[in-house]
């Protein structure tokens, strides 16, 4: 992906001021930092500890249409 795309990213172009950061909400930055790897023939996600710790608890994600999200991974 071009840089300066993607969740979380905001375009200059924008009518609308980018959101200011906030330390009540998980940033999309964190829940974009996600790899994948090969595993028996089958590509599978790598999550960062930082993803591992939202597994299976409710987060609040700035930007989201709810205020609320339950994250629920598959983490090895």
């Amino acid at each position: 992906m071009p840089h300066g795309q993607g969740a979380g990213v905001h375009s200059p172009l924008s009518p609308f001021p980018p959101l200011p950061q906030r330390r009540d909400v998980v940033p999309w930055s964190v829940l974009t930092d996600i790899s994948t790897r090969i595993e028996n023939r089958r590509i599978v996600p790598v999550y960062t500890s930082a993803v591992r710790r939202l597994d299976q608890k409710t987060q609040r994600i700035q930007g989201a249409s709810s205020n609320a999200t339950s994250c629920c991974l598959r983490c090895r």
